[in-house]
């Protein structure tokens, strides 16, 4: 649904000519990959859909239950070069279907490569790393979406910008939400006294939440819940604090000679590289309850295509959970 007081929030806050762009705020960035394709096999027949091979499952979904057949192009990232590098011939032989590119971590990791990708092709854009950039680029896109979940305390939220979309749907996954909202409830719960029967009880919840998002995201809208949320919150603070903690765990890293991928300059998560033993760490820093994960895990569909950071990375949070963790004092 298009909201016009969270768009002109926004707006403030993200380098896009809001002026000629449609913002419509959905259930999720899957929600928004689902509403661009079928707004665009209601005006055209495409071939397949081209996406990255570095990408997470449930971006694949929405093309698979399409119908869309899918191919890979290959993306990697290359430590010694601290960039991504992609098999831009893919990009050079593909006509009349859709490419997928998603900038990570920084803006125009990938999206600088459109200059090989024919103009028959229709672009899908994913900017869930690097919305609240300076530096973004979207002017060449004909689709623009982002997971805005992943960025804020809000149960659901994705967003989808195009000059030729305009969602109407006020319909929300009321399952979904009740049920997310529950386990974040007694996740709290678990923070204050972790037991183990409060983490079964808040994993519970929270596994539930995620097999309703996997089997039900097309056609719904943003909650109220989540729309009252964002419309609250004063995002100038929001990110000035968010800048400030970044430069702490980044300088508290460096100093110990942690390798951080673009050098620590992502706002959206601390990518660093761990060459060796990557999941002993990573299991290692969740016992100690630092909020960290992996982007992104092989899948069914990707597993046959190895990437460097799949292999040896680990995403910190930025937070002052990740800071206190780290480097207690």
């Amino acid at each position: 649904m298009e909201n016009v007081e969270l768009k002109n929030k926004l707006s403030g806050n993200i380098n896009i000519d809001c002026s000629k762009k449609n913002f419509s705020f959905v259930l999720s960035g899957r929600t928004a990959i689902d509403a661009a394709i079928k707004d665009i096999l209601k005006k055209r027949k495409v071939e397949k859909v081209l996406l990255p091979s570095y990408i997470c499952e449930s971006m694949i979904m929405p093309f698979i239950i399409n119908k869309i057949p899918i191919e890979f192009y290959r993306v990697d990232y290359y430590p010694s070069w601290n960039q991504f590098v992609i098999d831009y011939r893919k990009l050079l032989q593909t006509r009349n279907s859709i490419v997928l590119l998603c900038d990570y971590f920084v803006p125009n990791s990938i999206h600088k490569y459109i200059e090989y990708i024919d103009g028959s092709n229709v672009i899908i854009h994913d900017v869930t790393h690097t919305l609240f950039s300076d530096k973004l680029s979207v002017e060449q896109d004909d689709y623009t979406i982002c997971s805005l979940r992943k960025w804020f305390d809000i149960p659901d939220g994705g967003l989808i910008i195009s000059s030729g979309i305009d969602l109407k749907s006020e319909k929300e996954n009321i399952e979904y939400i009740s049920n997310k909202l529950k386990s974040k409830e007694l996740k709290r719960v678990f923070q204050d006294n972790p037991t183990e029967e409060n983490r079964k009880q808040y994993k519970k919840f929270y596994n539930l939440a995620d097999h309703i998002l996997d089997e039900d995201f097309g056609g719904y809208g943003m909650s109220s819940i989540s729309m009252d949320k964002l419309n609250g919150l004063d995002l100038s603070r929001y990110f000035k604090e968010r800048k400030e903690l970044l430069m702490q765990i980044r300088e508290f890293l460096l100093k110990r000679d942690v390798k951080i991928v673009f050098n620590g300059s992502s706002l959206f998560t601390i990518p660093i590289i761990v060459e060796g033993d990557r999941n002993k760490l990573l299991e290692r820093l969740r016992e100690n309850g630092v909020r960290c994960t992996v982007f992104w895990e092989y899948n069914a569909y990707n597993r046959n295509i190895p990437n460097y950071l799949t292999d040896n990375s680990i995403c910190l949070d930025i937070s002052q959970n990740t800071l206190q963790k780290i480097n207690p004092k």
